[in-house]
Order: C-alpha cells, then structure tokens, then sequence
C-alpha cells in the first residue's frame, strides 16, 4: 500500500511541476543584424555640421581680412591727410612770412656800409632764416641768365640787351619761391628781347651822301 501512494505522489509532482514550467513561445523574432537607420542619420548629420560650421569660420575669416584691410587703407588715409594738413600749414605761413624775406633781402642789398655791425648782424638773422626754412623745403627760384620759363618766371617788360641772350631773363624784380614741388610765387624778371637791330639808312641820306663825296 505504501507502494502505491509512492506512485501517487510521484505522478502529483510531475503534474505540479508540468504546470509550473512556463510555455515556450511558438514563434520566434529575428532581430536585424544591421544597425538601426537612426545610426545613419546622426552621422550624416554631425557632417552636415562640421561642413557648416567649416563655412563659418571660413566666412568669419574672409572678414577679419577685409577688416583688416579696411582698417590699414584708412590708417594710410589718415597718415596722407595729416601730411597735407601740415604741408597746407607751412606753405600758409611761409606765404606770410615772404614779404618780410623781400624786405631783409632789400635791406642788404642797398646797405651803406656792409661792415658795420648792424648790416652784419641782419646778414645773420636773414641767413638763419632762410636756412631754418630751406630745410623745411623752401628753395629760391633762379632766374637771372635762365631761358625764360613761365611756368617759373613771371615777365614784367621786355627790353632790348646786347649782352643777354633773346627771351632770357637779364634782371629779377622780386625773387620766387617754391616749397617742395608747389610754387609758393613766381619770380618776377624783365626779359631780353636781344640785340638792338640798326635802323635801316633811307634813300635821302644815301643821295645826300653821294653828292657830298662828288663835290
């Protein structure tokens, strides 16, 4: 008898643990081998970014270069706008101060005594003068004995010279002058018109001539 309920327990326990095994699914699911598309398109993406961002900084750079460019035009603009304004300022004042020379310059030219101490010490201040000037680009215009040029001379007469040659300058009225490569004033000069012709003799003093050598 207890055999038999040895049997029985032991068919209970292969039903109870029948039923508790669970069911084996019936289908199966085959999972892709491939990655997903989301992996392609994030990596098309994160190109499409750089290829981006390598067109801004290439656009940035393209305008930092004009900047920079624009920035040294108008530094060199500037620099030449200076440069003229200084020039404008000087050529202004020596125009003032011309006069002054002209008078200095007379002054000597007609001084008595050229030995004295006053004639001496206006020769000083009038050369001091001009050589502070001169170094800041102020240089006479040379006339006298030079082809007359009127780009350089101004003519006040015309006059007849046996000793200057025709259309050259023989005297100078009022010295010119010129600051760099600007004419601050022309020199004003009297040109020669060159040796005086002799008259031609008429046809009475050549008959009265001939008379008086037959008599």
């Amino acid at each position: 008898m207890s055999k038999k309920r040895k049997e029985k327990k032991s068919q209970k326990s292969e039903a109870e643990t029948a039923e508790i095994q669970p069911k084996k699914p019936t289908n199966t699911v085959d999972f892709p081998t491939e990655p997903p598309a989301e992996s392609e398109t994030t990596e098309e993406t994160m190109v499409s970014l750089e290829e981006k961002l390598q067109g801004e900084l290439a656009q940035a750079q393209d305008q930092l270069l004009r900047a920079r460019a624009d920035f040294d035009n108008f530094r060199k603009r500037k620099a030449r706008e200076m440069e003229q304004v200084r020039k404008t300022a000087a050529e202004l004042l020596i125009r003032d101060i011309l006069p002054a020379i002209d008078n200095l310059d007379l002054t000597l030219q007609h001084v008595e005594d050229p030995d004295s101490n006053l004639a001496v010490g206006v020769s000083m201040v009038f050369k001091q003068l001009m050589d502070t000037l001169s170094a800041r680009g102020l240089s006479p215009i040379e006339a006298l004995g030079k082809p007359f040029d009127p780009n350089h001379h101004e003519a006040m007469t015309q006059l007849p010279s046996d000793e200057i040659e025709k259309d050259h300058v023989m005297q100078e009225f009022q010295k010119g002058y010129m600051l760099h490569d600007t004419i601050l004033r022309p020199t004003k000069v009297v040109v020669s018109s060159g040796a005086l012709e002799a008259a031609p003799e008429s046809d009475d003093q050549d008959k009265t001539e001939e008379t008086a050598a037959a008599e």
